[in-house]
């Protein structure tokens, strides 16, 4: 069905601009180690903590409404990516090699059941866990499935993790099928310069 495609608004070009990116990566990845630390360090009643309020509320229901209404903004926003990103910028300056990932192939037949174990797993959390609420497991639970995100990407690939392995990209990515509008450029030159590989995802 037809789409109002955001990009040919000209204020909001202002999104594909690399500084522009880079500001929103960097918040995502601070309010991500924000989790985290107020989780595993901040005061354990959850409704005083950061992370709960966060995570549960503005994170979750937000984005998800967000998806269906303007979007897959989650390929900007994505934390794990992001930090991902930065971890192979500075791999790079360290050792001179061109990509952190072992880029293995990655098994076909599984497709995308990883995510959706993944997603399982939060969805059991959100709904059945007892101490979702608690700071310090929402920290623990942040921590293990970051590390398996990051794993993921380290072993086949950041792009091919975001399209099989991550739960989230999996589930804001059919949200936003839902959207009237969209963010998606036309030609592909647009996408040289451009740093957040949402044609890959």
């Amino acid at each position: 069905y037809p789409r109002f495609n955001l990009l040919r608004w000209c204020l909001s070009n202002v999104l594909v601009y690399s500084i522009v990116v880079s500001l929103i990566k960097a918040i995502s990845i601070l309010l991500l180690l924000l989790v985290i630390i107020t989780g595993l360090v901040g005061v354990s009643d959850p409704n005083q903590n950061f992370a709960p309020t966060f995570v549960w509320i503005i994170w979750w229901v937000g984005m998800a409404f967000a998806s269906a209404l303007v979007g897959n903004i989650w390929t900007f926003v994505n934390p794990w990516a992001a930090g991902f990103e930065w971890f192979e910028s500075l791999f790079r300056r360290i050792t001179g090699r061109q990509e952190l990932s072992l880029k293995l192939p990655y098994p076909e037949e599984l497709g995308v059941w990883p995510g959706l174990l993944l997603f399982f797993f939060f969805s059991w959390a959100e709904l059945v866990y007892t101490e979702a609420a608690f700071p310090i497991r929402l920290a623990q639970m942040t921590l293990a499935y970051s590390s398996i995100t990051w794993i993921g990407m380290m072993l086949f690939g950041k792009e091919k993790w975001l399209s099989h392995g991550e739960a989230f990209s999996l589930v804001f990515g059919l949200l936003a099928r839902f959207a009237p509008t969209e963010i998606r450029v036309v030609g592909g030159s647009t996408c040289v310069s451009c740093t957040a590989a949402c044609s890959n995802v």
